[in-house]
């Protein structure tokens, strides 16, 4: 029985959408899955170039650097949180050269994806609604890590809401009801996670994303009133919200290191990391095994009070610090290759996306954990990536 390969490709990424609502422990199965009949198809129908060496660059890069990296062990385990790097261009490849992925799927990847997001909305809110505790801003944000089976950390709902909404501002749907409620969930998966860094920079890149998008002029108006009243609600009947915004401007956040101001913690981060980035070899770094031991002395000596381990909280700074200028460098070549492929037609919409991510990448470690590096690819290379010149219209 011969076995379609292609059919199972499909497949796969088609349960990708469903990453919120899957188990932690199984959340990269479907990736997996796909990442791996995607390498079995790239060899089995020789559709291999010697440009594609590119897109690997920077996982190789990474892998590299064991061979000096002080920390073997954890080198290891930070290398496995990259696979997705390795894997899913092999996906990426069968993709675009086979033309596997057409608009109508990747609409359907988006409801579903949206859809999974209104699933786990529900039942963090029936968890949380039933635990002993009092119902505030700063115990709702932090649920979302703690939350059983589907716990995630508050940086990547954040990040995951805001590619929602943009996915619900990219295609054109006549159920206005569901496209109303799949962006008002997701903004409130925005709001609850708490991150500043997102929050901030949402408004604008959200007005200047709806100049572009393919929305009606009186869609696009309605689509602002809707979420600057929602937000607005939100934020002036949050306190513990204004209160953290309230850290950036406090000179007390900058003199002196407080465990109860996140903003003094990111200062002292920051410190650290520079610090660090000065002494690095800059041109292959110090490996991604030693990063996590070179921060954690600096701590230990400067600023004794954070008492535990924080990553450098800035991507390019992880990236200099563990692969030197090399990995920067292969990591840009990876972007410009990818973004080659763009149809013009989503050209913006993989533009914005990118500049969502650069920006985030200023106050975050994304590509830190596996959960941000799946996202981070599936948007860029499929999502948002997707070559077919045909319009998006949901009810096509």
């Amino acid at each position: 029985m011969k076995i379609n390969f292609h059919y199972i490709l499909k497949a796969c990424f088609f349960l990708t959408a469903l990453l919120l609502v899957f188990p932690n422990k199984v959340r990269e199965i479907p990736f997996a899955l796909l990442g791996l009949f995607s390498i079995i198809s790239y060899f089995r129908e020789k559709i291999y170039n010697r440009k594609d060496i590119i897109l690997f660059l920077y996982f190789f890069v990474l892998g590299f650097t064991l061979l000096y990296t002080k920390d073997i062990k954890y080198g290891f385990q930070y290398l496995e949180s990259q696979l997705p790097f390795f894997y899913l261009p092999f996906t990426y490849l069968v993709f675009i050269r086979k033309k596997m992925i057409s608009s109508n799927f990747i609409i359907k990847w988006i409801q579903l994806f949206n859809l999974a997001n209104v699933l786990f909305f529900i039942y963090f809110l029936t968890y949380f609604l039933f635990q002993p505790q009092v119902i505030s801003y700063n115990n709702i944000r932090t649920a979302l890590d703690t939350i059983p089976l589907l716990g995630i950390h508050p940086i990547y709902i954040s990040i995951i809401a805001v590619l929602a909404i943009f996915t619900n501002l990219h295609t054109q749907n006549k159920h206005k009801a569901l496209q109303y409620l799949f962006v008002s969930v997701n903004l409130f998966l925005l709001v609850i996670s708490g991150v500043r860094a997102t929050l901030l920079l949402f408004p604008i890149i959200m007005l200047a994303f709806l100049l572009v998008s393919n929305l009606r002029l009186i869609n696009k108006i309605y689509m602002v009133l809707w979420i600057f009243i929602l937000s607005l609600g939100v934020i002036i009947f949050n306190k513990d919200f204004i209160k953290r915004l309230s850290e950036i401007s406090n000179p007390i956040t900058y003199n002196q290191v407080s465990l109860h101001n996140s903003t003094s913690i990111r200062t002292s981060i920051w410190d650290c990391a520079l610090t660090q980035a000065k002494h690095s070899n800059p041109f292959i770094g110090e490996g991604i095994g030693a990063t996590r031991g070179l921060l954690q002395k600096c701590y230990d000596s400067k600023f004794p009070e954070l008492n535990k381990y924080y990553n450098t909280h800035n991507q390019y700074l992880s990236i200099y610090i563990s692969t030197g200028i090399i990995g920067l460098i292969s990591i840009i070549f990876f972007l410009y290759s990818i973004s080659k492929s763009v149809s013009p037609q989503n050209k913006k919409y993989f533009i914005f996306t990118l500049i969502f991510y650069l920006y985030m990448f200023i106050f975050e470690n994304v590509l830190e954990r596996k959960y941000g590096v799946l996202i981070f690819l599936t948007f860029l290379l499929f999502v948002f990536n997707n070559n077919n010149k045909k319009q998006l219209n949901i009810n096509e």
